[in-house]
């Protein structure tokens, strides 16, 4: 029995081993010359049928029994992306530098318009200070100006107030006045101009309280006749009995001692006025003007024989 089952041993371990070697050969060296199937059967990867991608013919290493072409599809695997890559970071490269140039112009922008801001900010402040020091600087020479307008009009008044009490009451002379416009009486004097007022008849009081001291000093000055009087004739009686030729000559001799004085306080007032003006007193000066037209108004009306 033995002997008669060792062929049939010998046959079932021939075909095993055929087919281990079968199993153990790779698929491109099988020959699978039998039917197409077969040959998918034998071949790794997907079915040119079946594949999305285009299948491009390449040459592959077969079996050494010899070379074939073989239809093949590409995977993403063994598909060429060097330069994909590298055309990815030319263009991250070329984002970044933008991106880094924008950045710098905002910074560069930023910081100009901080320096502009800030050269207006200072233009503005120089600006104000340069305001308020005028502004300063016009209310101290307003001040000062007030102040010696203050000083000379208290000074005015204190001369007239010790003329007047040196001076005798009866040595005192009235002093022609001008009768003012109608319209100028009929208007309120506002307060510059009663301030002009007040200044310009303490003025006129100091400049009539100097010219009496004058006239006074050049009259104790001048001697008295020692002369006897002579006798009286008979047309100094009738004089003494009909004095109107007396008074017609004192009348002559008041006039001439009133244009004189008139003419003299003209000349002495336009004299103070033009001092004034060349130190700069404006309003000083234009009160000595006013003071010697008025002045000289009154000599025209006496007429005086002006110069």
């Amino acid at each position: 029995m033995p002997l008669l089952k060792l062929p049939a041993m010998l046959a079932a371990a021939s075909a095993s081993l055929l087919l281990i070697s079968v199993m153990s050969t790779p698929a491109h060296a099988v020959n699978c010359s039998l039917s197409y199937y077969c040959y998918r059967s034998m071949t790794p990867g997907p079915a040119p049928e079946t594949s999305t991608t285009p299948a491009t013919p390449a040459r592959v290493r077969t079996a050494p029994n010899g070379d074939r072409l073989v239809t093949r599809p590409r995977t993403p695997r063994n598909r060429p992306n060097a330069s994909a890559n590298q055309n990815e970071q030319q263009r991250l490269a070329a984002e970044r530098r933008a991106q880094q140039q924008r950045e710098q112009q905002q910074r560069l922008e930023t910081q100009r318009r901080a320096r502009l801001e800030q050269q207006r900010e200072q233009q503005r402040l120089a600006a104000e200070r340069r305001a308020q020091q005028q502004r300063e600087q016009q209310q101290r020479l307003e001040a000062q100006r007030r102040a010696q307008l203050e000083q000379q009009r208290q000074e005015a008044q204190r001369r007239a107030q010790s003329e007047q009490q040196r001076t005798p009451q009866n040595n005192h002379r009235a002093t022609p006045t001008v009768n003012p416009p109608t319209a100028a009486v009929n208007r309120t004097p506002s307060t510059e101009e009663q301030r002009l007022a007040a200044e310009r008849r303490a003025l006129q009081q100091a400049m009539r309280e100097r010219n009496r001291e004058r006239n006074r000093n050049q009259a104790q000055a001048t001697p008295q006749p020692t002369t006897p009087t002579p006798p009286a004739s008979n047309n100094q009686a009738h004089h003494q009995t009909n004095p109107r030729g007396v008074l017609n000559a004192n009348t002559t001799e008041t006039n001439a001692a009133s244009c004189n004085e008139l003419i003299d306080r003209q000349k002495e007032v336009e004299r103070d006025a033009i001092i004034a003006a060349r130190e700069r007193r404006r309003q000083e000066s234009q009160v000595l003007f006013r003071a010697a037209a008025e002045l000289r108004l009154q000599a025209r009306r006496q007429s005086c024989p002006l110069p």
